[in-house]
């Protein structure tokens, strides 16, 4: 796509609750061969990369997601108290890319 790696950040599995193990190898992934974004790899809970099908149902099929976004712009730059971060408020950050890995 032509962008420059400095405007790319990859998006990884952490659990809060300590129940799953950290994505350790879509990171390695990420850093390493996918698109050596080194310094851009942040890790984030269930609300944000992890998936579950069908979302209303207590059990089901859970998996790791990994995603790829892109710096973009700020649609709150400015706003008292904003502050521009993945997966945050703002449309700073675009999502280019998403992997979901189906095994736990």
């Amino acid at each position: 796509m032509g962008l420059p790696k400095e405007s790319l950040w990859a998006t990884c599995f952490r659990d809060e609750k300590g129940m799953i193990p950290q994505d350790d190898e879509a990171a390695d992934a990420c850093m390493v061969s996918l698109v050596s974004i080194p310094t851009h790899v942040l890790f984030f809970g269930r609300k944000d990369n992890f998936w579950k099908w069908p979302k209303q149902a207590l059990a089901g099929h859970v998996a790791k997601s990994t995603s790829i976004v892109a710096w973009a712009y700020c649609d709150l730059q400015g706003t008292p108290g904003h502050t521009c971060q993945v997966n945050g408020d703002c449309k700073r950050f675009l999502e280019l890319w998403n992997l979901v890995f189906n095994s736990i």
